[in-house]
């Protein structure tokens, strides 16, 4: 799995970092996925969707709502949902 920084923000005094996952199923096709760090916290979801474009939307929107490690999971189940 590759990761790469898609964003940093401050919220509360630590930096919290929001990468774009990529990887490769068994049977060739890519997955994109999300990560966000803040302060020694991590939250990882994996393989969201095959759409680079819609995950980096997700990401964005994560950014600009300052989405902390604790909330991740379920913004992006929120998201999967609408």
């Amino acid at each position: 799995m590759r990761r790469r920084l898609m964003g940093r923000i401050w919220c509360r005094g630590a930096a919290v970092r929001y990468y774009l996952l990529t990887e490769q199923d068994m049977r060739g096709r890519w997955e994109y996925g999300v990560m966000v760090e803040r302060a020694g916290e991590r939250e990882e979801v994996p393989a969201i969707a095959p759409s680079r474009n819609g995950v980096q939307t997700l990401l964005n929107r994560m950014i600009r709502g300052r989405v902390t490690p604790a909330a991740a999971r379920d913004v992006v189940e929120d998201w999967l949902s609408a």
